[in-house]
C-alpha cells in the first residue's frame, strides 16, 4: 500500500462542560486526498445547530479552507467555555465564516450576529444585553457598525468602527463608542 489513508468517526452525545449543555458532537475527518485532511464537525441538539466543513492541507504549504455554519448557538452552551468571565447568559448567536489561508495570515470572512443575547461580564460585575447585534469580518479586520450594547439600566453604547488586522495577532484599533449614563462597572469596595 503506497498511500495509506485513515478515516475517523468520532460521536460524543449528550456532551456536557461544567454546568453548560452543549449536545451532541460529531468529528469526522480523512485524508482521503494525499497531502490534506477533510473534517466535517457538528453540533446539535441543546438547541443548538453549528456546522464546520472543510480541509486542512499540509503541502504545498501548510494551510485550511473551512467553513463554519453557526445556524443557531445558545449562549448557555458557551458560558462555561469562558472560565467564569460570562454568567447568567441568555440568547444566541449565528452566523457563517469563511476562513482560509494560512495560521500566519488568514483570511477570515463573514458575520456573527448576536440574538437577544445577555450576560454578566463577570470583570465588571454588569449586566448586558444584545438586542440583534452584528460583527463582521471582512478584508480590513473587525467591523463594528453601530453595535449596541444595552446595560442594566437600559443606557446604550453604541459602538462603530474597526478593529484592523490582517493576522489575528496585530491589531489597530479605529473604534468610536458613544453613550450617555452607560453604566460599564457595578462593583463596590469589597468586590
Amino acid at each position: 500500500m503506497t498511500n495509506p489513508f485513515f478515516v475517523a468517526d468520532l460521536k460524543v452525545e449528550a456532551l456536557r462542560f461544567k454546568s453548560s449543555k452543549v449536545g451532541d458532537i460529531s468529528i469526522k475527518v480523512n485524508n482521503r486526498q494525499a497531502n490534506a485532511y477533510a473534517a466535517n464537525v457538528s453540533i446539535t441538539g441543546e438547541g443548538n445547530d453549528v456546522q464546520l466543513d472543510g480541509t486542512y492541507f499540509t503541502q504545498p504549504q501548510s494551510s485550511f479552507d473551512l467553513n463554519l455554519a453557526i445556524n443557531k448557538l445558545n449562549m448557555s452552551s458557551v458560558e462555561s467555555f469562558t472560565f467564569g468571565q460570562l454568567r447568567n447568559t441568555s440568547g444566541t448567536i449565528n452566523g457563517n465564516l469563511s476562513v482560509k489561508g494560512t495560521v500566519d495570515q488568514p483570511n477570515v470572512r463573514g458575520d456573527v450576529t448576536f440574538n437577544r443575547t445577555g450576560f454578566i461580564l463577570s470583570y465588571l460585575n454588569s449586566y448586558f444585553t444584545l438586542r440583534n447585534e452584528r460583527i463582521r469580518f471582512d478584508e480590513q479586520g473587525i467591523n463594528f457598525d453601530q453595535f449596541t450594547i444595552r446595560d442594566s439600566a437600559r443606557n446604550d453604547a453604541v459602538i462603530d468602527g474597526y478593529v484592523y488586522t490582517k493576522t489575528f495577532r496585530d491589531y489597530r484599533f479605529d473604534l468610536q463608542v458613544t453613550t450617555d449614563n452607560f453604566r460599564a462597572l457595578n462593583t463596590k469596595q469589597n468586590n
